[in-house]
């Protein structure tokens, strides 16, 4: 990785956070030496970036600065093309909809070069309708429960014909219990 670029990312990471990290995890996110971190984190404060840090604390970019727009290079943009093109289609509407608003706010910030990388992208996604039916009829309710960290409870007949249920938890923490929240299929319904 060259020094520019690896600079670019030690900015984003630092960018991307409210608390500090530290020169080992900078290291390690960045796989360079912590001594590396040390001298690239100087050349930003000379360069004006104003990276706030404390020795045995960690480092972070001061919530006044602001950056210039980023700018994609063309494999990110296939990227983010292919990922909005698979939530177009695999999606439910609302989903969709918010993809093509997004891409379109992506692709009219980039320049000429790659402005046209949605019209040139070789990449297809294959519409699964099967998928699609079974995934968009509750996906919104169930992306609310997500967000809410409530619990869903899921009827459905198993592949031996017995009717059966369980009960899920969103995506990523454990739900406190304080907080749980009893939702039916049948709530999801509405």
């Amino acid at each position: 990785m060259q020094r520019a670029e690896r600079l670019f990312q030690l900015l984003t990471l630092l960018r991307n956070r409210r608390t500090v990290m530290t020169a080992r995890q900078l290291s390690e996110h960045l796989q360079v030496s912590e001594r590396t971190i040390y001298r690239d984190v100087q050349s930003l404060s000379l360069s004006g970036v104003p990276v706030e840090g404390e020795a045995g604390v960690g480092y972070r970019l001061s919530h006044r600065y602001q950056m210039p727009p980023l700018m994609f290079d063309r494999h990110e943009v296939e990227a983010l093309l292919l990922g909005a093109r698979m939530v177009s289609s695999w999606g439910d509407a609302d989903m969709a909809a918010r993809a093509k608003q997004a891409m379109q706010k992506i692709l009219a910030v980039l320049p000429d070069n790659l402005r046209h990388s949605d019209e040139n992208l070789p990449l297809l996604v294959p519409h699964m309708e099967d998928v699609q039916k079974f995934y968009t009829a509750h996906s919104q309710k169930i992306r609310e429960a997500i967000r809410l960290h409530q619990h869903v409870d899921i009827e459905y007949t198993r592949a031996d014909e017995q009717e059966s249920s369980r009960r899920v938890e969103p995506l990523g923490a454990p739900i406190p219990r304080a907080r749980a929240r009893r939702c039916t299929q049948r709530q999801l319904a509405r």
